[in-house]
C-alpha cells in the first residue's frame, strides 16, 4: 500500500490561523504545556516543553567548545514569541550538540512504538555554505530491542541526514554548491529520494540520486534547483519526526518519516520503512531522543554557523498520524 501525500499541502485555516490535521475540529495541538521536568508521555500522551522555562535538556559530546556551544535566549523567538536555544556546532570532529529528550519510556515501564516528535528552528545565513564536513546525522533516537534496561537487546538508531548535496550526489548533476538535502536514516542506511513511504525500496537510495522536494540554501540564494524550491536557512520552519516500529495497517513495516513545515502553508513530507536497514527488525521500544537540531558531526562544519531551536518541543505517543505545525 503507498501512502499519497500532496508535497505543497496547505493547512485548513480557521479565523485566519491554520491548524494542523489530525484533531477534530483543527483544535489545539500542542496538548500539556510545561517543563521538561514535567514530561511524562504516561500521563500526558501529547506533551509540550515550554523553552521558556529553561530546563529543556542539551546534549553535548563533551564541553564546549570542542563540542560548540548552547546559549539559552529568554525571548525574540519569531514563532509566537518565546525563548530559544542558539547552538553552534562542534569545532572538532566526532563530536555533538542539541536538544535531547532523554528517558521517555520512563524507565523502561512505558512502552512506546510510535512516536512524534516537532520542533521550531532556523539557521545562521550561511549555514548551508559549510566547507569542511558533509553534514551532520540532524537527530538520532534510540529504540532497544526489549523493554528492559538490563536486557534491552539491540539498539536501533532511527536518524535524520542533513546532507551537502555537492559529493553526496550520484550522477553529479543532482548536486548543488552552498545546499543541503534531507533524508531519513536507520542507522547508516538512508533514504534520500523524491517520494513518501510506498511499501517498495525504489526510488529510495543511500545517496541523492534523484532532485529531492526541497533544498536548504544560504541567504539570498533563491528559485528553485531541478524545478524544486530552494529554502535559505534562515527561514524559520516547522519540523515533525514520526518513527513508528511496529507493523500498523497503513505502514506494515513500520515508519521514519519527517515532514517540514513552512510558514508560507508548504508542507513536504519523506518517509522510509523502518526496516530498511535489513539489520534492524521492528518490535523496538523508544527510549530517548538522544538529539535533535544540531546534530551529531563526524566532520566539524568550520567556519562561523549557528542553528536555533524555539518556541515549543512538542512530543507524542501513539497519536496515530502526524501533529502537523503548531496552532497558536
Amino acid at each position: 500500500m503507498k501512502s499519497i501525500v500532496t508535497k505543497h499541502w496547505y493547512l485548513p485555516v480557521s479565523n485566519g490561523r491554520r491548524y494542523s490535521e489530525g484533531l477534530p475540529g483543527g483544535g489545539n495541538n500542542v496538548g500539556e504545556v510545561g517543563s521538561f521536568a514535567n514530561l511524562d508521555l504516561s500521563t500526558y500522551p501529547v506533551y509540550s516543553i515550554d523553552m521558556a522555562l529553561n530546563d529543556y535538556q542539551i546534549f553535548a559530546s563533551v564541553p564546549a567548545p570542542d563540542s560548540g556551544t548552547s546559549t539559552h535566549n529568554a525571548t525574540g523567538w519569531p514563532l509566537g514569541g518565546g525563548a530559544f536555544s542558539r547552538m553552534t556546532p562542534p569545532t572538532v570532529d566526532d563530536q555533538g550538540r542539541g536538544i535531547m529528550l532523554p528517558d521517555l519510556w520512563r524507565n523502561a515501564t512505558l512502552a512506546i512504538q510510535e512516536l512524534n516528535l516537532r520542533w521550531e528552528w532556523r539557521a545562521s545565513d550561511n549555514f548551508a555554505s559549510f566547507t569542511d564536513s558533509t553534514g551532520p546525522k540532524f537527530l538520532i533516537a534510540h529504540a532497544p530491542a526489549a523493554l528492559s534496561t538490563t536486557t534491552p537487546g539491540a539498539l536501533a538508531r532511527p536518524m535524520l541526514y542533513l546532507t551537502q548535496s555537492v559529493g553526496n550526489a550520484d550522477p553529479a548533476m543532482y548536486g548543488r554548491a552552498n545546499t543541503l538535502g534531507m533524508a531519513p536514516a536507520m542507522g547508516t542506511v538512508a533514504g534520500y529520494g523524491d517520494e513518501v513511504y510506498a511499501d517498495s525500496m525504489p526510488p529510495l537510495s543511500n545517496w541523492i540520486a534523484s532532485y529531492l522536494q526541497w533544498y536548504f540554501t544560504s541567504d539570498g540564494d533563491t528559485g528553485t534547483f531541478g524545478g524544486r524550491p530552494l529554502i535559505e536557512c534562515n527561514e524559520v520552519v516547522t519540523f515533525e519526526v514520526r518513527l513508528i516500529s511496529k507493523s500498523t495497517t497503513a505502514y506494515p513495516r513500520g515508519l521514519i518519516a519527517y515532514r517540514l513545515y513552512r510558514e508560507n502553508g508548504e508542507t513536504y513530507e519523506q518517509g522510509i520503512p523502518w526496516d530498511l536497514d535489513t539489520n534492524v527488525p521492528l518490535g523496538q521500544y523508544f527510549q530517548e531522543i538522544q538529539q535533535f537540531g544540531c546534530g551529531y558531526w563526524n566532520q566539524a562544519p568550520g567556519g562561523s554557523h549557528y542553528m536555533d531551536v524555539g518556541g515549543y518541543i512538542t512530543v507524542a505517543r501513539d497519536f496515530g498520524g502526524w501533529l502537523g505545525r503548531r496552532s497558536f
